[in-house]
């Protein structure tokens, strides 16, 4: 039986974005596949209660000061410091790894002091597997790039085999991240799978749309909360360099806090300036130098390299992916094992379904599911409704907006102030919603829009199609979930950075096309559920035993 230490900030406990989802199912999953772990994770300090442990034989939970983010601020020093304390090491050292998964950049200081203290103490040191969740250079601040060039950089040095959730990202990694010294084939791409929670949902559907309906949808419940409008358009507009009246703003002199609080900031500062583990990191040159267009937020990162001698050759296995591969050889199989079908009867046939979805009531949610901070661009979403609107289109075709996401900074309050301003029939959800809430609402999506530049991947893609409902994104490859769901026939591809009055008569035009989106949302549910967490598992097993063939 494998043994398997994973390192996550964020796990079970308030579980606040995808990071945690995807960290939670790969740790269920790999114990399905009969392994051992020893899970490693951050919780907040006033996080009471026990920790869903997802199967793993031990949690040893740490408590950070600061919790809801990921990058620069967060908690990881915090993570690192305790991964190297006595308790931790002994604990390590009993269990017996033979290797170490580690969750994005924020896993590789904790794996590095925890690889110390066990050399110290004469004992193995297992390598070190980086499961590479996003890359945060492609999105973070321009202030933060030095330092996220170099832990993501020092990250893919440290480990034995990179893992990306996507194409793109895993070019990414080669060309701007990946040391000389280091073979391409060393990253592998492994797409998330849909988390067996969602998939053992059965389809809600339009076969009964009123048993199916949600509770209201335009009445305030505990988990849809209404927000008061506090905050102006000039402080949205200022706290995002994306945003068209960024400028505008700031040339008015508009007060920006970027941040979740005053309190948060300050705390967060002093623990970059005082934390013994962040004062070594500072002091510690990884040999990277940052790209002098990196640290963009408006726009992803091109992949492709300035020119001919800069690229990195990738051999059959890079250009045919082991997921890719993987994924082929499950629907090719005649059990059937890996590969689950849905049953045809449980799926609304195209002309079914274009019947219903004339009836307004059926399907009528224009839906987006992204966590509001500004790398997720919830912005563009606020303004597309905005701009429907105006346009007298809202009320026209019956479009009921719905956003699901946690608001409680200033720059999250702000759109949610926009968006019910904007469209007072909108529904906000509120709460970090479980996989029966969002199955109901993904039943009731006509179209989901997921309205970053970029993302690793978009598991909320994914979890829509589950449930027939296809998702608009921005093309070019730049979304991870476009590398499992299809353009145009299971997930519909448009560039998202042109106006956005541009985009509105797209998706508008896009939204009557009723015999289309229900076409692609019986693909899409198809896709989705066909590859599936232990399909994701057994190829992630095979790497960690490649991992360990070599090592020997």
């Amino acid at each position: 039986m494998r043994r398997l230490v994973f390192i996550s900030l964020e796990f079970s406990a308030a579980t606040f974005s995808g990071n945690g989802v995807y960290a939670r199912s790969q740790v269920r999953s790999l114990c399905k596949q009969q392994c051992e772990l020893l899970v490693i994770a951050g919780k907040p300090v006033d996080h009471a209660g026990p920790s869903q442990t997802e199967g793993a034989a031990c949690l040893i939970e740490v408590k950070v000061p600061v919790w809801g983010r990921l990058d620069r601020l967060s908690g990881w020093a915090e993570l690192a410091e305790q991964a190297a304390s006595d308790a931790v090491v002994e604990q390590v050292a009993s269990f017996q790894p033979s290797a170490i998964l580690g969750v994005d950049w924020s896993s590789m200081p904790a794996y590095k002091a925890l690889a110390t203290a066990l050399q110290a103490k004469g004992l193995y040191v297992p390598p070190f597997i980086y499961m590479n969740y996003r890359v945060y250079l492609r999105t973070c601040l321009p202030e933060d790039a030095e330092f996220m060039q170099g832990m993501e950089s020092a990250a893919a040095a440290t480990a034995a085999a990179t893992v990306a959730l996507s194409r793109s990202d895993a070019d990414f990694i080669k060309h701007h991240l990946l040391p000389p010294q280091k073979p391409a084939a060393s990253v592998t791409v492994l797409l998330p799978a849909l988390r067996s929670d969602m998939a053992a949902l059965s389809l809600l559907y339009d076969m009964d749309v009123k048993r199916n309906q949600l509770e209201s949808t335009h009445n305030v419940s505990a988990a849809c909360t209404v927000l008061p409008r506090p905050y102006s358009n000039d402080l949205i507009a200022a706290q995002d360099s994306s945003h068209p009246a960024a400028t505008a703003a700031a040339a008015r002199g508009a007060h920006v806090d970027s941040s979740p609080s005053t309190a948060t900031s300050e705390m967060t500062a002093r623990a970059v300036d005082e934390s013994p583990i962040r004062s070594v990191v500072k002091q510690t040159s990884f040999g990277a130098r940052v790209s002098p267009s990196i640290g963009r937020r408006t726009t992803p990162f091109s992949t492709s390299p300035a020119n001919e001698s800069d690229r990195v050759e990738s051999s059959p296995v890079d250009d045919q992916s082991t997921f890719l591969r993987a994924l082929q050889d499950h629907h090719a199989a005649a059990d059937g094992s890996l590969h689950q079908e849905v049953p045809s009867q449980d799926c609304m046939a195209p002309a079914q379904y274009a019947e219903s979805g004339h009836d307004s009531s059926s399907r009528p949610y224009l839906t987006c599911c992204v966590r509001l901070s500004p790398e997720k661009e919830p912005y563009r979403f606020v303004e597309l409704v905005e701009e429907l609107a105006h346009r007298g289109i809202v009320q026209q075709l019956g479009i009921t907006p719905v956003m699901c996401a946690s608001a409680t900074t200033p720059y999250a309050l702000a759109l949610v102030a926009r968006l019910q301003a904007a469209a007072p029939n909108c529904i906000i959800q509120t709460q970090f919603l479980g996989p029966e809430e969002l199955a109901k609402i993904y039943s009731k999506t006509r179209l989901n829009i997921h309205p970053c530049l970029y993302d690793a991947y978009g598991m909320t893609i994914v979890e829509a199609a589950s449930q027939g409902a296809p998702s608009v994104v921005n093309g070019g490859g730049t979304v991870g979930a476009a590398d499992l769901l299809q353009a145009p026939s299971e997930v519909f591809e448009l560039n998202l950075a042109v106006p956005i009055a541009q985009l509105a008569s797209q998706v508008a035009q896009l939204w009557q096309d009723v015999s289309r989106l229900a076409e692609a949302g019986q693909a899409a549910v198809q896709k989705a559920r066909s590859w599936t967490e232990s399909a994701n598992a057994s190829v992630l097993l095979t790497l960690v035993d490649n991992v360990l063939d070599s090592s020997m």
